[in-house]
């Protein structure tokens, strides 16, 4: 959970292209584009479908009346809807959305200043979202649709444009004995720390979550210098297709519990959550093959009938910052 939340929104900011900071107009269009618009579409599908196939299904536990789901309907608009049965990994591309528009604003403003103060400017305001995200969770301040999470997310965006573009040699030749050391001592901290973006609580654990988190990501991005091309390799094409792993791994962990509550006899009420304990590999693993798989027969079928060459490369379609 210290990379594979946090590793997302800091490889947005990491890679951010200064070019989208000429026009605001046009940086909101790509992303209603790539995040917005499938979220509302996706929502609205699982919500409509909620009492009539997910229900019977025992993939939820309540009925929606007809006010809730014209409500959750409009609220899908506003990305506010999030509670998806279906779909409840859909948290991150409300907080991926609405971080990349203050993200873009941020970075704009910090163009404009010419003074000695433009180098502590982003600096600060990383400090300013974490002081944010430990009040919104403390109750201490409400903004509309803004959760701790939200604040983490830009926080990390922000942290990865500031590596970007500071002097930190993230290509190195002694890199795999840098990153191996620092997942190692991750993995051993995560152990009695387990939490995730989502669920965290307490402005302790806030700052303890963000520092770990990017350490990991910094630990990774080491180890993928290390790598060879064709780990490089795959690690890219699980990237471009980050969107269908959003879409699909959760629709893939309700297959694997239906099938664990077929052959183990665990009561069809786990169907409604969010993984049976004690299979968490067998999730994790699931919840990467069949949304993979799907992008590549999806790719196949647009080169279909040049033999799908193009489906082993991966398309530009997936990706999604």
């Amino acid at each position: 959970m210290f990379v594979s939340h946090a590793a997302f929104f800091f490889v947005s900011g990491f890679l951010f292209k200064e070019k989208h900071l000429l026009s605001f107009i046009d940086f909101l269009k790509k992303k209603a584009k790539t995040i917005w618009q499938p979220y509302v579409l996706w929502t609205i599908f699982s919500i409509l479908i909620h009492n009539a196939i997910l229900l019977p299904l025992h993939m939820a536990d309540t009925e929606y009346s007809f006010q809730q789901i014209l409500l959750k309907c409009i609220g899908a608009l506003g990305m506010i809807s999030t509670e998806s049965y279906l779909f409840a990994g859909f948290w991150f591309l409300r907080d991926m959305f609405y971080a990349l528009l203050v993200f873009w604003c941020v970075l704009r403003l910090s163009k404009c200043i010419r003074s000695t103060a433009q180098s502590l400017f982003i600096p600060a305001t990383i400090l300013l979202c974490l002081g944010m995200a430990i009040a919104v969770n403390a109750k201490w301040i409400w903004i509309p649709n803004v959760k701790t999470s939200t604040m983490l997310a830009l926080a990390y965006m922000l942290t990865g444009y500031l590596v970007r573009h500071s002097s930190l040699p993230l290509q190195h030749r002694h890199s795999l004995w840098i990153g191996l050391p620092v997942m190692c001592v991750v993995w051993l901290i995560s152990g009695h720390f387990s939490t995730s973006m989502t669920i965290i609580e307490g402005s302790g654990d806030i700052l303890l979550y963000y520092a770990l988190s990017v350490f990991a990501v910094l630990g990774l991005l080491f180890l993928c210098d290390a790598l060879s091309r064709k780990p490089m390799a795959a690690i890219s094409y699980v990237g471009e297709h980050s969107m269908d792993i959003l879409i699909f791994h959760f629709p893939a962990f309700k297959g694997l519990s239906y099938l664990l509550i077929r052959l183990k006899d665990y009561p069809i009420d786990d169907m409604a959550k969010f993984h049976i304990p004690g299979y968490w590999y067998y999730y994790a693993l699931i919840g990467l093959a069949l949304p993979l798989s799907i992008s590549f027969l999806k790719a196949f079928c647009k080169t279909w009938p040049r033999g799908g060459k193009e489906a082993c490369s991966g398309t530009k379609a997936g990706k999604s910052s």
